[in-house]
């Protein structure tokens, strides 16, 4: 293993803390648990995120981080001034943030752009060839039509993350 404690010296160091004089229950069930969750996601751990990203045959990203980002969100930065220096006189420039890019879901994408295609040509058709009658029905469904088409580029194709799920709470409210 490259990176990160080895999972069986840390099962035998939480043995071990068992075995301790003055350990209750509660706490020997809570290291129990500890020790279960860590042989269940064994394997994972052990790979990793990148061999875990490449046996799914997705794709990686990989950023460099100056030092100033990689520090917390809620941190003042200005008061690690001397640190961050010495660090750079040291030769550390930041540090590496590996993610994994999910696919896109072409058939999720196609799909919610039909829905929203026939959406709008629906709600045109129905404006027009109603002369007025329908045309507030019409241009509702015209709006949500190309809502969906915003949807499906920005969810589906840009942020990669669209759900079925989450767009039947959008329609529903």
């Amino acid at each position: 293993m490259a990176i990160g404690a080895d999972i069986n010296k840390e099962i035998e160091a939480l043995e071990s803390q068992k075995k301790q004089p003055g350990m209750n229950h509660i706490d020997i069930d809570s290291i129990n648990q500890q020790i279960k969750n860590l042989q269940e996601n064994k394997s994972e751990r052990e790979k990793g995120i990148i061999l875990q990203t490449l046996d799914k045959e997705h794709d990686l990203e990989i950023e460099l981080l100056g030092i100033e980002k990689s520090l917390p969100e809620d941190q003042d930065v200005s008061l690690y001034q001397e640190e961050i220096s010495e660090y750079k006189n040291n030769g550390f420039i930041g540090c590496f943030r590996v993610k994994e890019v999910k696919p896109i879901d072409w058939l999720s994408v196609i799909s919610l752009m039909a829905l929203g295609l026939a959406q709008v040509v629906g709600g045109a058709a129905i404006a027009v060839f109603s002369l007025g009658a329908g045309s507030s029905i019409g241009l509702g469904l015209l709006s949500e039509g190309i809502s969906d088409l915003i949807t499906a580029v920005k969810d589906g194709i840009i942020n990669r993350d669209f759900s079925w799920v989450a767009y039947g709470i959008q329609k529903a409210i």
